[in-house]
């Protein structure tokens, strides 16, 4: 809808422009559940960001025979769960 209000006499252009904007604040989103997965696992300790709506959570499960985190992200809409994603953070990667 942000690309129709921005551009509301062509609706290919407008679709476009709210594309666009879908895929970077998607990528913002992203890159704040990469850094909350460093704190989380620097931390040992549960961190959640929240942004209007969406809510991240990232919960530490311990340590590994390696020596990385194990990590859960949990993406929440609306307050409901979207998406749950489970993986390992190396020293290295933090």
């Amino acid at each position: 809808t942000a690309g129709i209000m921005l551009d509301h006499s062509n609706g290919w252009r407008g679709g476009v422009l709210g594309g666009a904007m879908g895929a970077i604040l998607g990528g913002a989103l992203g890159q704040i559940a990469n850094d909350a997965a460093k704190q989380a696992a620097q931390s040992n300790q549960t961190v959640q960001y929240t942004n209007g709506d969406q809510t991240i959570q990232v919960i530490p499960q311990g340590k590994t025979k390696n020596g990385c985190e194990t990590i859960t992200i949990k993406y929440y809409q609306d307050g409901q769960i979207v998406k749950k994603v489970t993986k390992e953070l190396c020293p290295n990667q933090y």
